[in-house]
């Protein structure tokens, strides 16, 4: 019994590294698979996999959770997407395949395929802007009515942020949440987040809720000017 506590330990040891760690790191050590999205549930999206992975020798086809550790993941995804997965470097043999344990996905391109009964001039309105950090600080002073929109969490936004930011956390984006910060939907909005994948992810959803104007300028860790807290 004198070894629980040290067993403990070890375990808990074991699964610190794949939690809290940021997305460089992550890229950088992690196993990953590339693929397009076919279909997206609540809790998993399928891809296929990319013609020379070699998880394509498993199956083209893979369910990915969408039970993501890192948090600066996109998780709001439509089918054509490109994405990147990284995960543990297991993959449950089935059709189609399954990837259960999932560290970060970053969204390597966004479909720009009109959705069932979508023509595609809906779809190029339901779209978002990118930007660089030089040209949003631009905007700013350009538009003082343009909203800068902060996408991370609450502790996040504390600690420091863009002068004149609002927040709202991508997590929390919906109809009601949005019309209380953004009141009018021909606002010029001005999104960042920490890496630039939140941030990707909140501007695509403020863009199907009807916004017009919006702009995503990646992460406040690229943000070369001022910030407070």
């Amino acid at each position: 019994m004198k070894f629980l506590p040290w067993m403990i330990l070890l375990a808990a040891m074991a699964i610190l590294p794949a939690c809290g760690r940021d997305m460089d790191d992550i890229i950088q050590n992690e196993p990953c698979v590339k693929g397009v999205v076919e279909s997206v549930s609540e809790e998993s999206i399928t891809i296929r996999v990319n013609p020379g992975e070699e998880a394509a020798a498993s199956s083209d086809l893979i369910s990915v959770s969408l039970n993501v550790e890192n948090k600066d993941s996109v998780t709001h995804f439509y089918v054509g997407d490109e994405v990147a997965v990284y995960y543990d470097g297991a993959i449950a043999e089935s059709y189609p395949a399954q990837i259960h344990t999932v560290y970060a996905i970053v969204l390597l391109s966004r479909s720009s395929q009109p959705e069932e009964g979508e023509t595609e001039s809906e779809a190029q309105d339901n779209s978002y802007t990118s930007i660089t950090p030089q040209e949003a600080k631009e905007r700013m002073e350009e538009n003082p009515d343009a909203v800068i929109l902060d996408v991370r969490e609450q502790s996040e936004y504390e600690q420091e942020h863009i002068p004149g930011a609002v927040l709202l956390p991508v997590g929390e984006i919906d109809a009601d949440s949005a019309a209380a910060v953004l009141p009018h939907q021909d606002v010029m909005i001005l999104v960042y987040c920490r890496s630039g994948n939140r941030s990707k992810t909140a501007s695509q959803a403020l863009a199907d809720l009807g916004y017009t104007q919006v702009y995503e300028f990646g992460g406040i860790r690229d943000w070369p000017y001022d910030v407070e807290s």
